[in-house]
Parts: C-alpha cells; structure tokens; sequence
C-alpha cells in the first residue's frame, strides 16, 4: 500500500497555507520579456501607454476617444469642480459621454476613485467586483 499511499494519498488531511499576494516588479518581468524576444510595445516604434487626461468637459472625453483609438489606456482626472453636488447633471452629462465613446469603440469604463475614471481600449476588460 505504500506506492499507492505515495499518490492517492492516505486520506490524512494536511494543513495547507493560504496563498498570500506578492507584490509584483513589472520592471523585472518586462525585462524578462525583452530577453526571450517578445514584443511588448504593440507594433515596432508603436508602444501602447496608459495615459493620464483630465476630464472637466466633453472636448477632454473627446481626447480620450483618440487616445482610446490608438489602443492607449485612459485614466481620467475628475475635476474636483464637477464633483459638487451643484453640478450633478453637468457631470452626470461627462461621464456618460465617456461612457458612451468606450462602448462605441468596445471598450471598458470603471471608476477607481472618487476622483478617477479607468477607460480601456477594445481587446481589454476590466474585472468589476
């Protein structure tokens, strides 16, 4: 019984350690990348960038649709103006915008913060919890 025991097991319940989060170098991987030959930036002199854009009126929605279009990540700056409760429907109008640009071009919306917006491009998804 002792070579089946070995991978069956002999129904002894072990402790097992739940797994933690390590904290990740994206620095480090993506060097490991670059020496196996993998392309990271997308297409050669073409790097896709996460891009920081304040959002205070439909023209800064607009910037983000072509930032979108070239396959960048948005994240939009709130203005801290448009957040008071006076301007509910002013800002109700943005965000929808954007809501809409990022649907229109199969893309992906979801708020981080109170004061920060995360537009992806097609091809991405966002996991909402």
């Amino acid at each position: 019984m002792g070579f089946l025991d070995s991978i069956f097991g002999t129904g002894e319940k072990k402790d097992i350690a739940p797994v933690r989060p390590q904290s990740v170098d994206i620095d480090e991987i993506i060097k490991g990348l670059e020496k196996t030959g993998v392309n990271i930036g997308g297409e050669v002199g073409k790097g896709h960038m996460v891009k920081s854009l304040p959002l205070t009126n439909e023209i800064d929605a607009e910037a983000g649709r072509t930032e979108l279009m070239e396959g960048n990540i948005v994240v939009f700056r709130i203005d801290k103006e448009i957040l008071y409760p006076l301007n509910k429907e002013y800002s109700l109008s943005i965000l929808s915008r954007v809501k809409q640009i990022a649907d229109a071009l199969h893309g992906d919306v979801k708020q981080i913060a109170e004061d920060k917006l995360l537009v992806v491009p097609t091809g991405i998804k966002i996991m909402k919890e």
